[in-house]
């Protein structure tokens, strides 16, 4: 091959290399475009719902309300139990995953359809099809804890927290605003003062779409969140400080059985913080923690650390095999008993040999997608693990 023609066929090999680069651009340029615009399609969606439901809550549903009580949730007498001093590591509780989540708009089904294209239909949007209750609603069915995922928005300088699982591709949420779904809970509960306490999992997102002043939830943020939490739960929250009372650490207070009986945690609501890369720094803020507003999870390697006192181990499979070391040491344990649309009666199985607090499915006793199967305790939502 001569130079000249080597030369030529290099100069058509970058020639059609820069044309491609190009074209990715120009394609990367228009999908960025397009996302912005069902960002700002679905959070308009996602204001006007969460608005509305507060308002027919306040208007409609809570006018001549009646609670339903909690023994209907339980297996056992409830009433007998907390005269006992059943305390909250010795009861489980059926738990809900992204459980703002709501069926994904029209507008992000499109968004997905150049993906599919391009990988050939290898991408799968399995959640499209997946959607939670209201807040309120899964109260209503007996589920008392919950997981939120939550962004902090940066505006002016005025910060404030979302509540969606990723922007654009699966953003549909029932409470948008995390203060309005605080409102939500405490409308809840105002109605229902003696319910069961409610564990609310709070995960600090850690990817995030840079559009409307959304970021992800760090550390910098983590006091403006406290202060929220603080002032919107009010009295109904039960801090770390309040729990420990005059024990020093939370290994010290699991080495005493020193969770706080049941019977003094009626009404009250307690904030966990998904063990991620901000948890350490958030302690570190104060180890103490006598100030803080969440309780800090760990997974269970990190068992030994002395604020340890939840644990989260989402499989049950490795769980079982901890379960006696884990309840010898009075944690507070996270499992899951299935991951949608996976499920299998093999998981459910090694679900119910363990003696996990917080038992969280994605098939819960629920008005929505009611083809689908449901799981629970047997029919029931709260349990003794002890």
């Amino acid at each position: 091959m001569t130079k000249s023609r080597t030369k030529k066929i290099l100069t058509i090999i970058i020639v059609v290399l820069v044309c491609l680069v190009i074209v990715a651009g120009g394609i990367s340029i228009w999908l960025w475009e397009w996302a912005k615009d069902v960002y700002f399609i679905n959070k308009d969606m996602n204001v006007k719902y969460q608005q509305e439901h507060l308002t027919y809550l306040r208007e409609e549903f809570y006018t001549n309300y009646v609670s339903s009580g909690e023994q209907r949730l339980c297996d056992f007498n409830l009433e007998e139990a907390l005269n006992s001093g059943v305390k909250y590591n010795e009861m489980a509780f059926l738990a809900t995953h992204n459980s703002y989540q709501r069926l994904v708009s029209s507008a992000t089904l499109d968004y997905q359809k150049p993906f599919k294209i391009l990988s050939f239909g290898l991408k799968k949007f399995n959640k499209n099809d997946f959607e939670n209750d209201t807040l309120t609603t899964q109260f209503e069915m007996g589920i008392r804890s919950i997981e939120i995922d939550v962004e902090a928005r940066v505006v002016d300088g005025d910060i404030t927290f979302t509540v969606m699982h990723k922007p654009v591709m699966d953003s549909a949420t029932t409470c948008y605003d995390f203060e309005g779904a605080l409102e939500e809970i405490v409308m809840w509960s105002d109605h229902n003062p003696n319910h069961l306490p409610i564990s609310i999992i709070i995960e600090a997102k850690q990817d995030v779409a840079p559009v409307d002043g959304l970021k992800i939830l760090s550390l910098k943020h983590t006091d403006a969140f406290d202060a929220l939490l603080k002032s919107k739960l009010g009295d109904k929250l039960i801090t770390p400080g309040d729990m420990l009372g005059k024990y020093a650490t939370f290994e010290e207070m699991r080495v005493n059985d020193g969770w706080m009986p049941v019977k003094d945690m009626l009404g009250k609501v307690l904030v966990i913080l998904h063990e991620n890369k901000i948890t350490q720094g958030y302690v570190k803020k104060d180890a103490t923690l006598k100030t803080q507003a969440m309780f800090p999870s760990v997974l269970y390697k990190q068992r030994h650390r002395d604020y340890a006192s939840i644990i989260i181990d989402n499989n049950p499979k490795k769980t079982v095999n901890r379960d006696e070391e884990l309840q010898n040491d009075n944690f507070i344990v996270r499992t899951r008993a299935d991951s949608y649309p996976k499920s299998s009666d093999k998981r459910y199985a090694l679900t119910e040999q363990v003696r996990s607090q917080i038992i969280t499915t994605d098939y819960c006793p629920r008005t929505v997608r009611n083809s689908q199967h449901t799981y629970s305790f047997g029919g029931y939502t709260v349990k003794l693990v002890k």
